[in-house]
């Protein structure tokens, strides 16, 4: 099997006393370091399966600690009314509503035990 030269360094080739060149910095994406994510108060991580795959939920809340600028780009970059959204807000919706129906008709007298 041939396999073709890169012209690209390596990232751990672009280091130099430390530095990394502003190309291999710019094409990273930054992981969040787990201290940026410690110290919520609410952290909840779920991952669930769904025939052959599997999806994560995370929530995460705490006090607003990133500045305006940030946030401005953030709500821009990630806006929060897409379809995804979307559909999962009137997914839940419907479990929780049909959960509710549930229990109502379980202690009501439609059903008898």
């Amino acid at each position: 099997m041939h396999t073709k030269a890169t012209t690209e360094p390596s990232h751990e080739s672009t280091a130099l006393n430390g530095e990394v060149s502003s190309e291999a910095a710019m094409s990273q994406t930054p992981e969040p370091t787990p201290s940026a994510w410690a110290g919520h108060p609410i952290n909840l991580r779920f991952s669930v399966p769904f025939f052959h795959t599997r999806f994560y939920l995370t929530v995460v809340a705490g006090r607003e600690r990133r500045p305006e600028d940030r946030r401005r780009l953030e709500r821009t970059t990630h806006p929060v009314v897409t379809i995804g959204n979307t559909l999962f807000a009137i997914g839940v919706s419907t479990l929780i509503t049909l959960m509710g129906l549930t229990v109502l008709i379980a202690s009501s007298a439609i059903i008898e035990y």
